[in-house]
């Protein structure tokens, strides 16, 4: 049974470029994600094993676990302080009370699957965080082959564009069918934003396998780098692209001393190559439709951008609803209900925040556009404090954990604490918990933490 875990762990990751983008119906937006169906399956499987093989259960020995505890607690005082509320709320066809179940459900096999991954890793005498990289880069192969075929489309070569349609109606669905014209590189997840959520983590490893002397063939990776560079530019998403320049900014910080002091020549170079590549595609885009990069940038803060204008109208909204419920919010799951009410005047410009404001059946649910706007919402200020001393504990767990002085750990460990800090800007691009290689990395970070305690 402890292969059949490996593998299921090893597909989710695996599939991690799947995000929000598979066209099913079922399991609500967890079923749009790639790697919640292996991650469900083992989970099943686990369970089975503890009621009815009495299989023991490990629980990690870090204080970051009763951060896990404490936001469930958060979780379920925010359904009782407001339950009479709750009770009463009707929109787009859904319930107030039915909402606030199936979230906090969802929330209790997200725990789940932290324990899930914590106790097959732990069990697991081989080094976890090599077992990720893996996979994580194994991963590249899949949305790597894809967006080939995407740059193929976008330069106007009619074969590359039959083959991404064709590709599209296996897994994309409903849009797929509509052949929807997307001109920009997204990979295998629903937009190019996701595209940089993906992004944020895979980059940590690939430099590590550039930078840190960790791979026997630095030469192709650093090719595969140059490729991730040229689709992030492709993808003229603002996320991906600060995505990529923090990650690489933060990682030349980390490992400024083994980077510059043992590899200076290496950097030189990859600094004139990445350059070229970087003004390479620039030239390309140029003569390219639809696409200027100076106006990606320029939109992060453009009032003109009505992107700019729902994304801002939400988190204001979400801001206005934690003034009048400044303690534990109006609920988990609650934002869209209210968000309606409290979407300042200059939010309606945007067709997308009338379309998340009205009350029909069929209408997209109206999102908070960053997971800490909506906690603070939903759960108030109490919850947001302890969502971020989580991830604050997670972060400082996998920084100082063992006593170890092998170089190679020290940097693997670092990696994972760079991957945890993509995380934690991923929360800032959109407001779902569904993230399921979210979930794997806190379990990973528990199982290295819990482990360097041992070793203490």
């Amino acid at each position: 049974m402890r292969k059949l875990h490996l593998s299921l762990l090893a597909m989710a990751v695996f599939l991690s470029p799947f995000i929000t983008s598979l066209g099913v119906q079922h399991f609500g937006g967890l079923g749009k994600e790639g790697s919640f169906y292996p991650i469900a399956v083992g989970v099943f499987i686990w369970l089975i094993e503890i009621l009815f093989l009495k299989k023991s259960i490990h629980v990690p020995s870090v204080k970051s676990i009763y951060c896990f505890y404490g936001f469930l607690v958060v979780i379920i005082f925010s359904g009782i302080v407001n339950l009479f509320d709750i009770l009463e709320l009707r929109f787009q066809g859904d319930t107030g009370i039915g909402r606030f179940l199936v979230q906090t459900g969802t929330m209790i096999f997200y725990f789940l699957v932290v324990l899930y991954v914590y106790n097959i890793f732990y069990e697991e005498k081989r080094n976890p965080i090599l077992f990720f990289q893996r996979w994580i880069l194994l991963s590249l192969v899949l949305a790597g082959t894809y967006s080939l075929f995407e740059l193929g489309k976008m330069g106007g070569n009619t074969l590359s564009s039959d083959i991404i349609t064709f590709i599209d109606r296996l897994f994309r669905g409903g849009e797929a069918n509509g052949i929807v014209e997307y001109f920009r590189v997204r990979s295998l997840a629903a937009e190019a934003s996701y595209f940089g959520m993906y992004t944020a983590l895979v980059l940590p490893w690939v430099l590590g396998e550039c930078f840190l002397k960790r791979s026997k063939y630095p030469s192709f990776f650093f090719l595969i780098l140059g490729y991730i560079i040229v689709l992030v530019l492709f993808s003229f998403s603002r996320t991906a692209y600060m995505v990529m320049a923090i990650e690489g900014f933060l990682f030349l910080l980390m490992f400024r001393g083994m980077v510059w002091g043992e590899r200076k020549r290496l950097v030189i170079f990859a600094i004139i190559f990445f350059t070229g590549v970087g003004l390479s595609s620039e030239f390309i885009m140029a003569s390219l439709p639809k696409v200027d990069v100076a106006e990606v940038y320029e939109s992060l803060l453009s009032d003109n951008n009505l992107s700019n204008v729902a994304r801002y109208g939400s988190q204001l909204a979400a801001w206005n609803i934690f003034l009048d419920h400044p303690l534990l919010g109006v609920g988990y799951g609650m934002y869209g209900f209210y968000a309606p009410d409290y979407y300042p005047e200059e939010a309606w410009r945007s067709v997308e925040i009338s379309m998340w404001a009205t009350n029909g059946t069929g209408w997209p649910w109206p999102p908070a556009h960053s997971l800490y706007a909506r906690v603070l919402a939903e759960l108030g200020g109490i919850g947001l404090l302890v969502y971020v001393a989580l991830l604050i504990s997670l972060f400082c767990a996998v920084w100082r954990c063992g006593t170890t002085k092998d170089v190679d750990r020290i940097a693997e460990r670092r990696i994972l604490a760079l991957t945890m800090f993509g995380i934690v800007l991923q929360g800032f691009n959109v407001d779902a918990f569904r993230i399921m290689p979210m979930w794997i990395i806190f379990a990973l970070i528990l199982v290295v933490a819990s482990k360097g305690r041992e070793e203490s």
